[in-house]
């Protein structure tokens, strides 16, 4: 089981999504995760609709985590972590640009 998230090509599982939120935590400051919350507080048993607003500054913080997470030196699971959080990122940015709401389900 996992979710289906709109403009992703294909379904991450909810582990995925909670490690990331995780590595988001130790990376982030308190102010750059706050945007993220959304994604960290949901569980398994609901859905997820975010606006395009929304869906613009989840962009903006995953963006700041991929980076982040790419500056680890010597660490090839950092770098599958950054390369995870610049494909949600991508997604959330269609979400934005196209002005609808970010469909998690």
């Amino acid at each position: 089981m996992g979710w289906n998230i709109q403009h992703l090509d294909h379904t991450r599982s909810y582990t995925q999504i909670a490690n990331l939120m995780r590595h988001a935590e130790r990376e982030l400051t308190v102010s750059e995760f706050r945007p993220l919350a959304p994604l960290a507080e949901y569980r398994t048993d609901c859905w997820i609709e975010l606006t395009n607003a929304q869906a613009g500054q989840i962009r903006d913080a995953l963006h700041l985590l991929a980076q982040r997470l790419r500056s680890k030196r010597f660490s090839r699971d950092a770098h599958g972590w950054a390369i995870f959080a610049r494909d949600l990122a991508q997604a959330a940015d269609t979400a934005h640009r196209t002005g609808r709401p970010w469909r998690w389900s």
